[in-house]
């Protein structure tokens, strides 16, 4: 149609009107982030961050990714995470750009946990002779170091992305079929649950995450006691 002159319209995309001027540039709405159902992993971790550790508030973006481990691309995707969603606003501070969350507390918690994901991406079973630190305490394991319910046979640990394989290829522990065989339960968490937890146990908001739809009714009692001890 361009070759030949005829005038044609796109609504709202495209247009070539000869007579009067002429526009082939597309243009297609951006995307406003209000499909987005679930924050990445990255985005996850700053609000718990927020909310557990310490304020990011009117922090230098860069100064929030060094305390999350990520690179400054990856704190720019964080940055407009959370904007969609309206976790979060977004200011420049002179030279930079920080963070302002509308909500605090219990009040950013309910506004932000239907956005929010177990970290748990795979489980695997393991014989591992000195379980311990650098892993923590997850799962069951740590819900009944954190509240009243009673512990797993197996003791269960969570691990960052990427050093469960690492300790299995250095042989420090051995990779089993299934939970018979076993002596630990591992948990392969989408960011590094060191990040947010003690020495020992990972932190209860991760942990509430992680066991949100377990079926059992007693883990739902405590997981609902375990929220209302959260120190806001």
């Amino acid at each position: 149609m361009v070759q030949k002159g005829i005038p044609f319209i796109v609504p709202g995309t495209q247009a070539f009107l000869p007579s009067a001027l002429v526009d082939l540039r597309e243009r297609f709405p951006k995307s406003t982030g209000k499909g987005r159902t679930s924050l990445s992993p990255t985005a996850q971790l700053a609000v718990l961050y927020h909310l557990e550790r310490e304020p990011l508030n009117s922090i230098p973006l860069k100064s929030i990714a060094a305390k999350l481990h990520c690179s400054a691309m990856m704190i720019s995707k964080v940055k407009d995470e959370l904007e969609e969603t309206g976790i979060c606003e977004v200011e420049r501070n002179g030279r930079s750009m920080v963070l302002k969350f509308p909500a605090a507390n219990r009040d950013l918690w309910d506004l932000a946990k239907d956005n929010l994901t177990s970290p748990v991406k795979k489980v695997r079973w393991v014989q591992w002779q000195t379980p311990g630190y650098p892993a923590l305490l997850s799962g069951i394991s740590a819900l009944s170091r954190r509240t009243m319910l009673g512990e797993d046979r197996l003791p269960t640990y969570a691990f960052g992305p990427e050093m469960l394989e690492s300790f299995i290829d250095q042989g420090i522990m051995t990779e089993c079929r299934d939970a018979d065989q076993a002596t630990a339960k591992m948990e392969v968490w989408a960011y590094e649950p060191k990040l947010l937890g003690d020495n020992e146990v990972v932190d209860p908001l991760s942990l509430y995450l992680s066991l949100r739809y377990n079926a059992d009714e007693r883990v739902q009692q405590q997981l609902e006691q375990l929220i209302e001890e959260v120190q806001w």
